[in-house]
């Protein structure tokens, strides 16, 4: 039986260790250069803001939902095509009373210029 086994020659450590009250005492991360928080002092600042960025953007994420933003044209997509064309006829409707009025309007300017 011949089978091929990978072993990994060493394994990566990442650990947290806390107070009571929460607070980081140490933060390990082999992987990323060792240590980033020792004995409560930052000693990698520049993976620290990293994991600072990635912590605020998971705070957005997990608030996105109830941050939905709807499309103003969400209506429009949910009509069915005779409610489409219903509304486009009232919309042609609606512009021919307009030019009705415009026309009315000219007449009454032209009758005050002639004064």
């Amino acid at each position: 039986m011949s089978g091929n086994i990978n072993i990994s020659g060493r394994m990566v450590r990442k650990s947290v260790v806390r107070d009571t009250g929460g607070n980081i005492i140490n933060l390990l991360d082999e992987e990323r250069g060792g240590y980033i928080i020792r004995n409560r002092q930052v000693v990698n600042p520049e993976r620290y803001a990293e994991l600072l960025k990635l912590e605020e953007d998971r705070k957005i994420a997990a608030k996105a939902i109830l941050h939905q933003v709807e499309s103003p044209n969400a209506e429009m997509r949910s009509m069915t095509a005779s409610q489409a064309v219903e509304r486009v006829g009232k919309l042609e409707e609606l512009e021919k009373r307009l030019d009705g009025q415009d026309a009315k309007l000219d007449a009454i300017l032209s009758a005050i210029n002639k004064k």
